[in-house]
C-alpha cells in the first residue's frame, strides 16, 4: 500500500512539472513564431493568408505543447505498469506472460504498420484546418463589404464547404 501511495505521488508531481514545463514552452514557441513573422517581407505577407499564419502560431505551439506533455508522462507510466504487470504475470503464469507480452509485441507491430499513414492524414487534416482558420478569418474582417453587397449566403456556402472537407 505505501508503494502505491509513493508511485502515485511521484507520478502527480511529474504530471505537474511536465505540465507547468509544456506551458512555459509553448509561450515561448508562440513568441519565436511572431518574431519571426515581425521580421518577414511584405511578399511573405502577400503570399500567405493571415487566418494561416495564425493558425500556425497557435495549432502548431499547441500541437508541440500536447507532445511535450504526453510523450514523457505516458512513457513513464506505460513502463511503470508494464514492468508491474510483466512481474506479476510470470511470477502467476509462465505460460500465460508468454502469450500476453507474445500478443503485446503484435499489437506493436501493428501500431508501427498504422502510424506513418495516421501521421499523413494528420498532416492534410492540418492543411484543410489551417485553410479553414485562414478562410473564417478573412470572412470575418469583411463581414462589413460581405453585408454590403448582400453576399451572406455565398460566404455561408462556401464556410459549410470549408467545414465538409475539414
Amino acid at each position: 500500500m505505501g508503494l502505491f501511495v509513493i508511485v502515485s505521488l511521484c507520478l502527480r508531481y511529474t504530471k505537474y512539472q511536465v505540465n507547468m514545463l509544456a506551458a512555459k514552452v509553448e509561450a515561448d514557441i508562440k513568441t519565436e513564431i511572431f518574431k519571426h513573422f515581425q521580421k518577414q517581407s511584405f511578399s511573405f505577407f502577400d503570399e500567405r493568408k493571415v487566418g494561416s499564419l495564425m493558425s500556425h502560431i497557435t495549432t502548431d505551439a499547441y500541437n508541440l505543447t500536447v507532445l511535450i506533455k504526453q510523450i514523457p508522462e505516458t512513457l513513464l507510466d506505460f513502463t511503470i505498469r508494464l514492468i508491474g504487470t510483466g512481474i506479476i504475470l510470470f511470477l502467476t503464469s509462465p505460460t500465460f506472460g508468454t502469450i500476453t507480452f507474445g500478443i503485446l509485441i503484435l499489437t506493436f507491430s501493428i501500431a508501427s504498420y498504422f502510424i506513418p499513414k495516421i501521421q499523413k492524414n494528420m498532416g492534410k487534416a492540418r492543411g484543410i484546418y489551417s485553410e479553414l482558420t485562414s478562410n473564417l478569418e478573412e470572412s470575418l474582417s469583411g463581414i462589413k463589404t460581405i453585408q454590403s453587397f448582400a453576399n451572406e449566403d455565398k460566404e455561408i456556402l462556401k464556410y459549410n464547404d470549408n467545414i465538409n472537407t475539414y
